[in-house]
């Protein structure tokens, strides 16, 4: 069952004036629902549920949106975001896009039943490539015309340019989290130098992961800044951990205003998308 949390602005007959996010993971779907000419966050929607498979993304995210009357309606604009675990990166200046199937394959071998897609990430002159359930992009087509699929780690890294990378922070460390795993990123004096995913079953195991990878750089946590983002929160056990270590450590807030009564910390859960 789907919770819904709406904003009392929130006009069900206006909904081709809003811009519709859709999240799309092995851990569940989500949606955000934002007034683009006031910024500010109208819906939201979480169904958490654990989908054992890829191959079965699609015939459970068709049978979730045929449930879910507001996201029928039409919208200014529809971005798709699919949680990928399998992503690369490659400079651009490296990059061909009739290659991307071998890049993938190179990187995770012969992964069958799947389709590839890229994000051009601008400010890193990097193109970032993941696979895609094929059921899960044909459902994406048939519902969606038109619309690409995104991968959220191009937004955040968007994100981190524009409103943390400045000539004080050096070193920012940025982890966006799922339910059993996380993407890192790591920027050093404004460049995006690592970018990988690590599956966790405890917080001691985020602990050494990310030690480990800023040791390996002879980097020291003391003087890197840490960005927070995904579904995690403040009284997780780790966020308790982690700013042990840093510098300084924040959660990345959301671009759109919105109505904390309503919306609270579950707003955390959508970001970087929002």
């Amino acid at each position: 069952m789907i919770a819904l949390t709406t904003d009392p602005g929130f006009d069900f007959n206006r909904t081709e004036k809003y811009k519709l996010s859709i999240q799309v993971s092995l851990d569940g779907f989500s949606f955000s629902v934002v007034d683009p000419f006031e910024n500010r966050l109208l819906a939201t929607g979480l169904f958490p549920i654990t989908i054992s498979s890829e191959k079965f993304l699609g015939r459970r995210f068709a049978e979730w949106l045929n449930d879910v009357e507001v996201l029928q309606k039409k919208y200014a604009e529809i971005k798709l975001f699919y949680f990928s675990e399998k992503f690369t990166l490659v400079p651009s200046s490296f990059y061909e896009f009739t290659n991307q199937n071998k890049v993938i394959e190179t990187a995770f071998g012969k992964l069958n039943n799947n389709s590839v897609r890229d994000n051009y990430l601008p400010e890193d002159e990097a193109n970032l490539i993941f696979s895609v359930p094929n059921s899960l992009k044909e459902t994406f087509e048939k519902a969606f015309p038109g619309c690409i699929i995104l991968h959220p780690i191009s937004i955040l890294s968007q994100k981190i340019h524009q409103n943390f990378i400045t000539d004080k922070n050096e070193r920012i460390l940025a982890l966006s989290f799922q339910n059993n795993f996380f993407s890192l990123l790591l920027f050093v004096n404004k460049k995006l130098q690592i970018i990988n995913n690590y599956y966790f079953k405890h917080p001691n195991d985020v602990v050494f992961y990310v030690l480990s990878v800023l040791k390996s750089r002879n980097i020291s946590p003391a003087k890197t800044a840490l960005l927070l983002s995904g579904k995690i929160n403040s009284s997780s056990e780790i966020t308790a951990s982690l700013p042990n270590y840093f510098s300084q450590t924040e959660f990345l807030k959301a671009s759109a205003h919105y109505n904390e009564n309503i919306f609270g910390e579950q707003v955390q859960q959508f970001t970087p998308v929002l």
